[in-house]
């Protein structure tokens, strides 16, 4: 599943007038494999939640052996 709309991310909070203006990326396409956008979705006791499903990098697993 994935998300439709704009995800943005405040500046470091330092004191530059670039610091205070939101860096977003948009997305429109409700079938992306972006990962950036993509969400699991579950139902728990009746309540549903949704989680950002962590990118991973080509040749490492998303769950390292411990």
């Amino acid at each position: 599943m994935a998300l439709v709309g704009q995800l943005c991310r405040n500046g470091s909070g330092g004191t530059s007038s670039s610091a205070q203006t939101p860096d977003c990326i948009d997305n429109l396409d409700p079938d992306t494999l972006s990962p950036l956008f993509t969400v699991q979705v579950v139902r728990v006791e009746g309540q549903w939640y949704a989680t950002f499903v962590a990118p991973t990098v080509t040749g490492t697993t998303a769950n390292p052996p411990t």
